[in-house]
């Protein structure tokens, strides 16, 4: 059967799909994805260098989803236990080098973009206060 998604009454919501859920950090709300393993691997990040070091960059595009006023929504691209999500820097032309994958640093896909926008990071591992528990929570009988 697998893991369940039980709500605060211990409802059975159902099998525990990969969501998306919101959290303040700093002034933004960021949408991160989560699924029965915790956070869920998807999208790519590139770098200028061949090691997966140096300025994380993203393809740019609908990560900010609202700009009426703070706190800004922004889509982060989830990678490792690491959210990646748009930088103040601008769009700009880069060569990739490498891409950080799921499993780790690799050789970039030939279809790389060349307009890439500078990310931040934010360790998720590291970062306590998300409250990812409450007031849900996974049943993991019967797997």
């Amino acid at each position: 059967m697998g893991p369940v998604l039980l709500d605060p009454t211990s409802y059975d919501v159902g099998p525990l799909p990969t969501v998306w859920i919101a959290r303040l950090i700093g002034d933004s709300v960021v949408l991160l994805t989560v699924n029965a393993d915790g956070f869920a691997n998807q999208g790519l990040v590139y770098y200028a260098s061949d090691n997966c070091s140096g300025q994380p960059l993203l393809q740019p595009g609908n990560f900010s989803i609202s700009n009426f006023s703070a706190p800004t929504l922004v889509k982060a691209v989830v990678n490792n236990n690491r959210a990646f999500v748009p930088s103040e820097g601008s769009v700009a032309d880069y060569t990739v080098g490498s891409a950080l994958y799921p499993g780790g640093c690799g050789t970039p896909p030939s279809t790389s973009p060349t307009q890439l926008e500078p990310a931040d990071t934010i360790d998720l591992v590291h970062l306590v206060p998300l409250g990812l528990g409450i007031p849900f929570s996974v049943n993991l009988e019967g797997q």
